[in-house]
């Protein structure tokens, strides 16, 4: 096989620290007050115990007879019964449980987010803030979660559950050089570990690249998820411990370049297991497409080539546009996105090619297949 060694090329990854500064803490001094009732003691006083033994009558048939024999009359009689009546007894549950629970309005939010359109370049700027004044994380090292999601059901500057977060569209997490991943059921670890905030309110934003990370195909909302990083356990506890923003599009604007698999190249050496197209379809190839203005900002190309070794190239109207990223013969698709020049378009019909490039050594063609070429543009 002439074609042994894969070389991926990928772009710059952004890496976004956030940030806080710590001010002076504001601690709330809780004064526990015990009040003491003494108890009650109640003394009725020593019983008397006769000192002199009665003496005996003469004639015992003349004992008097006591004139003052005890009746039930002397002890009082209760007026209502001590057994409670029917109505008394606990034969109904009362109406509201002894133990309320908390709603979630008895909790702040600590995290509130926002996020709009910073440039015509597809770069959003997401803002936030964090108040800890009511929560005891001063000085807690917290983890934070970042998500981008599709088609949000969740409210905006409101709290959420997690099942509202995924119940919305597709969720992609941050990573932490600001790449965004698929969720599938599997975290590969916090956007930023370990931030610290203080107790007073920190307000603050950073950029996000859309399309180094991703997020740039469609509307979609940013979300965000804080946890006890020495407890695991979630800073809200009440059930919904997530915060959303608004939605925002990156780019309004959608060209195909190419809407088929082609293949270049000239047959020589048919190595690849599964050739979408097998046979090729010449050294170069040309394809028109169509845009609706020229853009107001830069282009996000997404493309996915197989196949490719050599130094393989792609022309836009008639100049270089680049060089295809050489994957030695793997037999998977390699996706990427990249920034174009407004100013290398047209308004209306567009011309992309497709050439191909030859091995000096023995006089033999590249073979590659491209396919998924499209714009985004505002």
């Amino acid at each position: 096989m002439r074609k042994t060694q894969a070389v991926a090329a990928l772009g710059a990854a952004l890496i976004m620290v956030l940030v806080v500064g710590i001010s002076a803490a504001q601690t709330e001094t809780r004064t526990s007050i015990s009040a003491a009732t003494p108890a009650s003691i109640f003394d009725a006083g020593p019983t008397e115990t006769p000192t002199e033994t009665p003496t005996p009558t003469e004639t015992p048939t003349e004992i008097p007879t006591p004139t003052e024999t005890p009746t039930p009359t002397n002890t009082p009689t209760p007026s209502v019964t001590p057994t409670a009546t029917p109505t008394m007894s606990p034969t109904s549950l009362p109406t509201e449980t002894p133990t309320v629970m908390p709603t979630p309005t008895e909790l702040p939010n600590y995290l509130t987010l926002g996020a709009e359109l910073e440039n015509l370049d597809g770069v959003v700027r997401m803002s936030y803030r964090v108040d800890f004044g009511r929560y005891d994380f001063e000085g807690v090292p917290v983890n934070v979660y970042l998500a981008a999601v599709t088609a949000p059901v969740f409210p905006e500057g409101e709290p959420f559950s997690l099942d509202d977060l995924f119940a919305s569209g597709e969720v992609r997490l941050f990573t932490s050089t600001m790449r965004s991943y698929v969720y599938a059921g599997i975290v590969n670890g916090p956007t930023f570990r370990d931030v610290v905030f203080p107790s007073v309110p920190v307000e603050g934003s950073l950029l996000i690249d859309t399309a180094t990370s991703g997020i740039y195909q469609e509307t979609y909302a940013l979300a965000a998820v804080f946890i006890n990083a020495d407890t695991g356990e979630f800073v809200r506890t009440d059930g919904l411990p997530a915060a959303g923003s608004g939605t925002f599009t990156p780019f309004m604007y959608h060209a195909d370049v190419l809407t088929r698999t082609i293949h270049v190249g000239d047959g020589y050496d048919p190595y690849m297991a599964t050739w979408e197209v097998t046979h090729p379809m010449g050294l170069t190839i040309d394809t028109d497409f169509y845009m609706d203005h020229v853009p107001a900002g830069s282009v996000v190309l997404r493309a996915a080539v197989w196949g490719t070794y050599y130094n393989d190239p792609v022309y836009l109207n008639g100049s270089l546009l680049g060089i295809l990223p050489r994957m030695a013969n793997r037999n998977y698709w390699l996706w990427s996105a990249v920034h174009v020049a407004p100013q290398r378009f047209n308004a209306g019909k567009n011309v992309m090619r497709f050439a191909d490039d030859v091995n000096p050594a023995d006089g033999h063609w590249d073979n590659y297949m491209a396919k998924g070429w499209e714009l985004y543009y505002n």
